[in-house]
C-alpha cells in the first residue's frame, strides 16, 4: 500500500538520509516510521546522528527501531573451561548463517556493544554542546517535551 490508504502508518526499512528528508519536505498526512534503520553487526551501527538529526527535524517521521536488541550466541565451554559462544556451523551445520546471528546491540552475555554505547548517546534527549570552554560556556539542547 504505497500511499497508505488502508494503513495507519507509512513504513520504510534502511531508508537513507537524503529520501528521509524528502519525506519531512513533503508530509503526509499520515506517520512514517523508519521500521528498521541500522544494523548494528560487527562494527555497526554507524552513522545514526544524521538520522536522529532528521528525526528531529522533521515530526512526520515518528520512529525507528535497530536491527537487533541482543546477539545470539550460545555459550560453551571448551575442555579448559574456557567460554565462549557458539553459532552457525559451531554445530556441523551446514548450510548455516555463520555469525549473522551475533548483531546485536548487547553481547550474547548481556553486556553492552560499542555499539549501544554510541547509540545512547545519539538518542540522548539532552546535549551539552561546548561554545567557548576559555570563557566557561556551554549550550544546553533538551529535547525532552513539557506541557
Amino acid at each position: 500500500d504505497r500511499d497508505a490508504e488502508v494503513v495507519d502508518i507509512i513504513s520504510t526499512m534502511y531508508t537513507r538520509v537524503p529520501l528521509m528528508n524528502e519525506f519531512g519536505e513533503y508530509p503526509h498526512p499520515k506517520p512514517r516510521i523508519i521500521c528498521e534503520y541500522a544494523h548494528a553487526m560487527g562494527n555497526g551501527p554507524g552513522g545514526l546522528t544524521e538520522y536522529q538529526n532528521d528525526f528531529y527535524k522533521h515530526d512526520c517521521i515518528q520512529g525507528h527501531y535497530v536491527w537487533e536488541w541482543c546477539d545470539h550466541g550460545i555459550q560453551a565451554q571448551d575442555d579448559h573451561g574456557n567460554v565462549w559462544y557458539k553459532f552457525g556451523g559451531d554445530y556441523g551445520d551446514y548450510p548455516n548463517n555463520y555469525n549473522f546471528c551475533l548483531d546485536g546491540l548487547i553481547y550474547s552475555d548481556q553486556t553492552p556493544g560499542p555499539g549501544l554505547k554510541e547509540y545512547k548517546q545519539v538518542i540522548a534527549p539532552v546535549k551539552i554542546h561546548a561554545r567557548d570552554l576559555t570563557r566557561g560556556e556551554l549550550k544546553v539542547e533538551n529535547k525532552l517535551w513539557f506541557t
